[in-house]
């Protein structure tokens, strides 16, 4: 995937300054579309099954991920801050080729750190004994006696998967939905869209710590699972304390309070159990695909994260979708004043939606009993 993800990366970006609209859009669908369904897909999915074989312990798979949670917030960050000024420079006052030449840049770093990390994880590529692979003569590689209905078979039988996954998809919908209605939050709501950027970078710091802390809150809660589960009650909590409070306090109190006061603290504190919460799936999947193995002796290694993928595709998609109909049911009218019954819905949507996902998600895991030794099951 690293190849046609560079070369996607930069086509989306192709100098057709000079094409007509319906080209142009033409022209994004094929190449945005490929790009996040296909291309990234390639890549995302076998980038967490990785995870399976790096370790079995789970302290250590938190480890990982913590660290995997920093580089890609940081990688945000640098992207956001440095593209456009990039574009300025590449471009000499030709916005369309600065564009061009810096996703070229952009990808083509992208390209250099992937094949990097392809050469250092083969080591990490295990067989069932933990002896090294050898590709093509592995037992892993003989199993091609499978149909996709026998393997979603097998898949259905392994109720922890199943839990894992279903919570995936309603937690990225409730972040597309979160994430898009941040913005008109901040715009609208607040009325200072201004304070967006800073508020944003304190929350994604936010978001690195917790991340971080998942090892500690494990070892705290004395489980992965337990672990979840609190920081999906604190979430929950603390997102209805934040939208309580906005209310309570008024919209020019609350917008006030935004600048680094109360409200500015809960809205951070979100943001660190955002990035724990959006840490755990990803912790808890390896688990499943172990105990698949162990209870049914089938390695799905590769079905299970193609469906992670999947799930995360299509609730970004659902997300999307329900984020424009919320807008156009409450009747918000792009950069005009918003009436009060606007502004309401937005905060509403952009807390209240998400939390009613994240109750969801809690439930679902009540039902998880997998523990992290699977010996004891």
């Amino acid at each position: 995937a690293c190849l046609p993800m560079f070369i996607g990366l930069t086509l989306i970006f192709a100098p057709f300054a000079h094409m007509s609209d319906g080209f142009k859009i033409f022209w994004a669908i094929l190449t945005y579309g490929t790009y996040g369904a296909i291309w990234n897909t390639m890549a995302y999915g076998p980038a967490n099954a990785e995870l399976v074989n790096m370790t079995v312990n789970v302290e250590e798979r938190a480890k990982i991920i913590g660290f995997r949670e920093v580089f890609y917030n940081v990688g945000v960050i640098i992207v956001s801050a440095l593209f456009i000024p990039m574009v300025k420079i590449f471009g000499g006052g030709n916005e369309s080729r600065g564009f061009f030449l810096a996703s070229a840049a952009v990808g083509l770093l992208a390209l250099i750190s992937q094949l990097a990390n392809l050469k250092i994880q083969r080591k990490y590529e295990l067989n069932k004994d933990g002896s090294p692979i050898e590709i093509g003569t592995t037992e892993n590689n003989k199993e091609h006696g499978y149909s996709l209905r026998e393997e979603l078979k097998y898949l259905a039988m392994n109720k922890p998967a199943i839990i894992v996954l279903s919570g995936i998809f309603a937690m990225n919908i409730l972040m597309t939905i979160k994430g898009s209605l941040m913005i008109y939050t901040f715009k609208y709501y607040f009325m200072d869209g201004g304070f967006y950027p800073v508020a944003m970078g304190f929350f994604t710091v936010a978001a690195i710590a917790g991340a971080l802390l998942i090892q500690k809150l494990i070892k705290w809660f004395k489980g992965s699972n337990n672990a979840f589960k609190a920081v999906l009650t604190l979430n929950i909590a603390v997102n209805l304390i934040y939208f309580i409070l906005c209310k309570i306090m008024g919209r020019d109190n609350a917008g006030i309070s935004m600048h680094f006061g109360i409200i500015f603290i809960i809205f951070v504190i979100c943001g660190l159990l955002q990035g724990a919460h959006y840490g755990f799936p990803n912790l808890l999947l390896p688990s499943t695909i172990d105990y698949g193995y162990k209870k049914h002796g089938k390695l799905q290694i590769g079905l299970i994260n193609g469906v992670n993928s999947l799930c995360i595709s299509m609730a970004s998609a659902v997300g999307g979708f329900i984020t424009a109909q919320i807008l156009s049911f409450i009747g918000y009218v792009p950069n005009a004043v918003q009436s009060e019954y606007v502004l309401n819905g937005i905060l509403i949507s952009a807390v209240l939606i998400p939390v009613v996902l994240m109750v969801f998600q809690l439930i679902m895991h009540m039902f998880y009993k997998l523990k992290d030794d699977l010996g004891n099951n």
